[in-house]
């Protein structure tokens, strides 16, 4: 089930409207977000999105924006492109509470980033020891402009899968 209020279908193969396609910032299985251990993300609190079984070792910037780390150990992760278009990448809380053990930033904090650029190296056989199956959650805030969202359930590859198709709402003439 998506987020309460939800616009997020996960399908097994994209619609062919037009929208707004984000490649996937990360490779791995992509699942209903449900399945996070973290009950408010679990819920759809957070904001849209899909849990990211992971099964590659870098972050890559999905576009051309900034990012921002939302606390010290780096388990919380702001994505921006300059449009205003936001996604919010969320390291299970085992990350917090190893102050980030396992994080190998590849930018300073609060940098600008290019799209295909590697901004987080991190390690997988470390994040098992933690968890059964290493995942991350990527959300995107609700916006006016957002009809729906789709994302596929399978496996993408980061940069060259599509994470989010968003269709957008129609523009109101003057």
């Amino acid at each position: 089930m998506p987020a309460p209020f939800g616009n997020l279908h996960l399908v097994h193969s994209l619609p062919t409207q037009s929208g707004l396609l984000i490649p996937s910032p990360l490779s791995g299985l992509v699942l209903p977000i449900e399945q996070a251990n973290e009950a408010l993300i679990a819920a759809g609190l957070v904001g849209e999105g899909v849990l990211i079984q992971l099964q590659g070792n870098r972050l890559l910037a999905p576009f051309d924006g900034s990012c921002q780390r939302l606390d010290q150990a780096g388990q919380h992760i702001m994505l921006r492109q300059q449009n205003g278009l936001r996604l919010d990448i969320h390291f299970p809380e085992q990350c917090l509470t190893h102050h980030g053990k396992g994080f190998d930033w590849q930018i300073a904090e609060n940098a600008k980033i290019t799209k295909g650029q590697c901004l987080l190296q991190f390690d997988l056989a470390l994040f098992s020891n933690w968890l059964d199956a290493p995942y991350c959650v990527v959300t995107l805030p609700q916006h006016a402009k957002f009809r729906r969202i789709w994302s596929r359930g399978c496996y993408h590859q980061a940069l060259l899968d599509p994470l989010f198709l968003i269709e957008l709402k129609p523009t109101e003439s003057s």
